[in-house]
């Protein structure tokens, strides 16, 4: 099996791990998702991303959102 090919078997696999690991955030509450800087309209925007792109980063992106949103008001984070 070619390197290349190899590559994206494994990039295949990472992201349909992802996308179970992201799908079972869907059973946090509120209060959970909020500690991690997330809400539940951010994982099943995330969730909705074509198969192919990994919803782990939709998620990264919602989050850096809300620290950032966060951290302009003068509001604390839980982290830096």
């Amino acid at each position: 099996m070619s390197s290349n090919l190899l590559g994206v078997v494994r990039g295949a696999l990472r992201g349909w791990s992802n996308r179970r690991a992201v799908s079972r955030l869907l059973e946090a509450d509120d209060a959970v998702l909020a500690d991690i800087g997330l809400r539940a309209v951010d994982i099943r925007r995330a969730l909705r991303e074509p198969v192919f792109r990994d919803p782990s980063r939709a998620l990264r992106a919602a989050c850096c959102t809300w620290h950032d949103a966060r951290l302009l008001s003068g509001l604390p984070v839980c982290c830096p």
